[in-house]
């Protein structure tokens, strides 16, 4: 009897130990868990605030032009700066072929800067009277942090303001990220700032790029970038869901306001798909031109791309500046 108890009490013994054992390793596991997820939500909202800098060192790296006058044809250009939210932003200045044409604003786009958009300077001052090129806060030379376009179309109209020195208004041309600020400033500035928006690659809401960018980076994010954009948008002060952030309504507000809108996309872009570029045409009743075979990066890498963008970025400043606007959205 004795015996039988003493087996009995060491059996419950082990039972309640294997489920002690289970349970610790578990709780284990599920501090790690935790830790890595903390960890990942950490790295996520790091990376997309503080994107690498492509300023002078990366031009000499790679052995480009890092400013207007060392770009073939060279363009005379002059340096000023806005301070905007407590952040001075460098901006160049670059002359244009056509004397008293239009002023064209150009944004560049995440992790990009001043320096990364001379191949599309160099193009796109053959149909402008000048260029205004700048680095937005936490890019190129730009202090500050990056705010993935929630706050920076306040940066963008301080720039436009200084350039439309004549008062005639201005012309913004925007790069992926850039092209969400072009259209949030443009529906939210004075009237008669800004003529026209040139949106290249844009997208509607602030995941699209990141998912896809981490996406095809090999890099997870299904249960840390949801909670890395939430804090992001908090702190940028839009609030979790990024509250007035779509860029097809802002384009619609554009239209609205009389302002014109030119989409360049590209049909094999896997960042900023073309459908959602499609849908912030449709939205602002703009232009829609689909450039085959580009991707996200080289619509203005390849000749021939460059020339269809140009050919479409020419027809809309002839109409902008007589006052016309564009009219329903087509695909070319």
């Amino acid at each position: 009897m004795t015996s039988r108890t003493c087996w009995g009490s060491s059996f419950g013994f082990g039972v309640a130990g294997v489920q002690w054992n289970v349970l610790h390793a578990a709780g284990i596991f599920a501090v790690g868990f935790g830790v890595a997820w903390a960890a990942g939500v950490w790295a996520t909202a790091r990376m997309l605030a503080r994107p690498p800098r492509r300023g002078y060192g990366w031009a000499l790296a790679k052995g480009r032009a890092s400013n207007p006058m060392e770009m073939e044809p060279p363009r005379a250009y002059e340096t000023w700066s806005v301070r905007s939210r407590g952040v001075d932003l460098p901006v160049w200045d670059v002359r244009g072929d056509v004397a008293g044409g239009e002023t064209l604003v150009l944004t560049p786009g995440w992790s990009d800067s001043r320096v990364t958009m001379l191949g599309r300077v160099g193009v796109l001052a053959r149909v402008c009277g000048r260029v205004v090129v700048w680095d937005p806060p936490g890019h190129g030379e730009a202090g500050g942090r990056c705010e993935l376009g929630a706050r920076e179309w306040e940066d963008l109209l301080a720039i436009a303001e200084r350039a439309d020195e004549d008062g005639r208004g201005v012309l913004l041309y925007g790069y992926s990220m850039g092209a969400g600020i072009s259209l949030a400033a443009a529906s939210r500035g004075r009237d008669g700032l800004v003529k026209g928006v040139i949106a290249e690659a844009p997208y509607r809401r602030p995941d699209t790029p990141a998912r896809n960018v981490l996406h095809r980076s090999g890099l997870p994010w299904r249960l840390t970038l949801p909670v890395a954009l939430g804090l992001s948008g908090v702190r940028a002060g839009v609030g979790w869901r990024w509250r007035g952030f779509d860029r097809g309504a802002l384009a619609g507000e554009a239209h609205r306001r009389g302002i014109g809108v030119l989409v360049l996309v590209g049909e094999e872009d896997g960042v900023c798909p073309p459908a959602e570029s499609s849908a912030v045409a449709m939205a602002g009743m703009g232009k829609l031109v689909v450039i085959p075979g580009a991707g996200h990066a080289d619509l203005w890498d390849d000749a021939w791309r460059a020339g269809a963008c140009l050919e479409a970025v020419r027809e809309v400043v002839a109409a902008w500046a007589g006052g016309a606007k564009e009219g329903p959205p087509g695909a070319h």
